[in-house]
This record gives C-alpha cells, structure tokens and sequence, in this order.
C-alpha cells in the first residue's frame, strides 16, 4: 500500500502500474493511428472552393425580418414599433421609446389593438356592412372618425414628406372630441353614468381611458360600463405603501405631523384595513397588526394637525371601533367633507375600496376646504353670526 492517504487504492493497483506491463501492450505492434494510416494517392487534403459554396456564420444564415404586413412599404421594422389607428395618422410608425404617437400626439392603444394593425393592413380602412355586428371586437370602422385610407397606409411618411421614428410626438396631448366619445360609447355600448363621468374627465386622461380600454370576450355587454368605470379607477388610483413593521410605521407618523396645508383622507373598513392618503401618496395599515402603544401614537399622528377629512360617518366608526377605547376620542377631530363626492365604482379589493374612499376625501377636501377650518359652536364668533 502507498503512503499516501490520499490516493486512490484502485489506482494503486491498476494494471498500469504491474512491471512488464507497458512492455506488452507495445509488443502487439505499434498503435492504431500508426498502424492504418497510409497516403495512398497524391490527392490534396484540402480543396479550394468557390465562395458561393463556403459555409455561411450564423450571423448570416440569420433570416431577414420581415417588415408585419400592417405596417407601410419601404418602412424598416424594428421590435416595439407601432402604429396609430387615428384617422389621419395612416403610413406613420411611432418608436416604441414613445407612449404617444408622433403625429397626433394621442396615447398608444391597448396591445390587442396594436397586435391586430399589425398582422391586418385593412384595419379600419373599411366601414362594417353587418347589421348584427358585435361592435367591439370589429376590426371594419363603424363611425367616419374611425375610417382610415387605406392607400395612405401603404405609404410610409418619411422625414422631409411626414415625421419619421426619431420625431418626439407633440408636447400638448389633444383631448377627445364628442365624435370621438360618441364613436367609442358605440362601440363599447357604454350607458350611464359611464357616459357623463367620460365627458368630465380631464382631457389627457379621457383619451388615456379611450385608448386603453379592452375587456375579454367573454365579458357581457351588460357589464361593459361597469368595467369601464373600474378601468378608470385603476388608472387613478395612486400607489398604496404597505406598512407592516413598527420602524415604517413610525416614519410615516413623522411625515403626518409634519403635514400642515394638505388635507389628510382617511377611510377604515370594519376588517381595520386603514387607508391614509397624503398628496400623491397612500399609507394602508392593518390595525391589527401593531400593539395598543403604536396606535395610540397613530391616533395621535392622524388627529394633531386637525386636517385629516374622511368621507363618510362610517369611515369614523370603523376607527372608533378598531383603535383602543381609550383613544378612540381622538377620532372626534376627524371631519367630514361637507359634499362627498358620489364613489360610482366600488372596488371588489377591500384594500383598493378603502384606498378609494380615503382618496377621495382628500380631492373633495381640496375642492371644498370649508371642513377644515369650521367654527365651533360655542365660540363668540359663531354666536355674534347666529345673532
């Protein structure tokens, strides 16, 4: 045996190693690729061909992209790429670092849309002949505004004659027209309220909600007004800010005392999901989650300043009703907007439903800043107004 811990006893004893061994094997004559290897013809091992013959990199069997057949001849196709189906806008493509097109200066459609100009170059370029049409999924025109001409789509409009991809679209987004809201209220079959809440809209975010909305096939055309009112509560609800440790929910208490113009909103549902909206931001905490000392500081934080505005009564019950007894007189500083705006779409979420209402306490507060600054009852001046 060897001494050498390490290796391996069946290599130790491997017939390698047997004396004589080596000897024998080359006995036998020498090896194989000595022994078969014989230069029989004067034949050049190697043969000079043609260039069309030689064998191509992968870089060049690569196949050409072909340009979709959507999009306008003598234009070339890159990933991202898009076009605009506004009339007015046939043979313009639009890079894909753009979220507007550059002609009209309007939001980019939903991605079926674009998936369907794409792979159909008679997209809209034709009014729809069916009486029982479906509307929605229709790839023909059913009002003037949505007709496209066609022979302009098969023209690309190059810089110098039109814009091209480098152009950045317009600065000012223009807002819909009642054609245009008449012509997707068809479309959609959209009722009331969707029908007014649209023409209220501001106009960058009308032609956003226009451009964006899509909903599965298999959803009823009797329900296509609620999901365009869920639609555009998606798009306006600002991002929510979990806070589940006690560290967060410290520095947000320090951001709410420092809060002295703004309105705070404030919405509670009886599970203690509590949502605080401030400017563009949303804090949702679970009452239940931290320890009585937490929430008496919360409550402190939430009422200190006087400016925290709930929508409705039952927003302040919840809160007398999740937060210790012992603070929930605190929660009589909290005032209601004086006209609460009507919520049309409530949120299936119980999360997103309590962000909604806080936030929506919050814009009426603003528009209507009378709750923030009431006379008490029992103050001089409110006796010498009564008198």
């Amino acid at each position: 045996m060897t001494n050498n811990p390490y290796q391996s006893r069946k290599r130790y004893e491997s017939p390698v190693r047997r004396e004589g061994y080596r000897d024998a094997r080359y006995e036998r004559g020498p090896p194989r690729y000595d022994r078969d290897y014989h230069r029989d013809s004067e034949k050049r091992r190697h043969v000079d061909k043609d260039s069309s013959d030689r064998r191509l990199t992968p870089k060049e069997t690569t196949a050409q992209v072909i340009s979709p057949p959507g999009f306008p001849s003598g234009y070339t196709w890159a990933k991202g790429d898009w076009l605009c189906p506004s009339k007015g806008c046939e043979g313009a493509v639009t890079s894909a670092k753009w979220r507007n097109c550059v002609i009209c200066g309007r939001s980019q459609p939903h991605f079926m849309t674009l998936m369907e100009m794409a792979k159909n170059e008679k997209f809209r370029t034709e009014l729809c002949a069916v009486e029982a049409c479906c509307l929605r999924d229709c790839p023909n025109a059913h009002s003037d505004c949505e007709l496209r001409d066609y022979m302009k789509s098969r023209e690309y409009m190059k810089n110098g004659s039109g814009l091209d991809t480098t152009t950045p679209p317009p600065v000012v987004c223009p807002s819909p027209t009642e054609i245009d809201f008449a012509a997707f209220c068809k479309r959609w079959k959209i009722t009331e309220p969707g029908i007014s809440i649209l023409r209220r809209l501001p106009g960058i975010l009308a032609d956003l909600v226009l451009r964006s909305f899509m909903v599965p096939a298999e959803v009823p055309d009797s329900d296509l007004t609620n999901q365009l009112l869920k639609c555009l509560a998606d798009i306006i609800r600002p991002q929510a800010r979990r806070i589940t440790d006690t560290q967060a929910l410290h520095e947000a208490m320090v951001s709410l005392l420092k809060t002295h113009t703004s309105p705070i909103g404030i919405a509670c549902n009886e599970s203690g999901q509590l949502a605080v909206s401030v400017e563009k931001q949303v804090a949702v905490v679970r009452v239940k989650d931290f320890g009585n000392e937490d929430l008496g500081l919360l409550a402190f934080a939430l009422t200190f300043t006087g400016l925290s505005v709930a929508h409705s009564h039952e927003d302040k019950s919840n809160l007398a009703r999740n937060f210790p007894t012992l603070f929930s007189d605190l929660f009589d500083r909290v005032r209601l907007v004086d006209n609460p705006s009507e919520i049309v779409y409530i949120a299936t979420d119980p999360v997103e439903e309590v962000i909604d209402r806080a936030t929506q306490a919050r814009i009426d507060a603003v528009s209507n800043p009378a709750p923030l600054l009431p006379v008490p009852s029992d103050s001089p001046q409110h006796e010498l107004n009564a008198s």
